[in-house]
């Protein structure tokens, strides 16, 4: 999350302050197609499933996009508790660097596709 120190007083950053909200806001509300989401959450886990399982490597089957601020996918995945946190951060940082999400939260929620 970006900081900016600014003074209302001396008018110090104000401005940077005002274009900052707006350019996070506009990106807040990016829609990603689920074919593109998809493509790419296969190719990251396919990049870094093994070193991040001892047992039977996470899968992914699919992924979609519910909502855009925050920006909330749901993947629907072999076992959720093989998904540890730090394959979410992998996840989440490989999100913010293709979809120019800096600043922006990322909510990721993992289901099982057993019933």
């Amino acid at each position: 999350m970006p900081i900016i120190t600014i003074s209302a007083t001396e008018r110090l950053r104000v401005q940077k302050l005002m274009d900052l909200s707006f350019d996070l806001a506009s990106r807040s509300h990016r829609k990603v197609s689920t074919s593109e989401l998809n493509k790419n959450l296969k190719n990251w886990m396919g990049l870094a499933g093994r070193s991040f399982s001892a047992h039977q490597p996470p899968k992914m089957l699919y992924c979609t996009q519910v909502s855009t601020s925050p920006f909330h996918l749901i993947l629907f995945v072999n076992h959720v508790e093989y998904f540890k946190s730090n394959l979410v951060s992998f996840l989440k940082k490989k999100l913010t660097e293709t979809y120019d999400l800096q600043g922006i939260p990322i909510r990721l929620e993992f289901r099982s596709d057993r019933k």
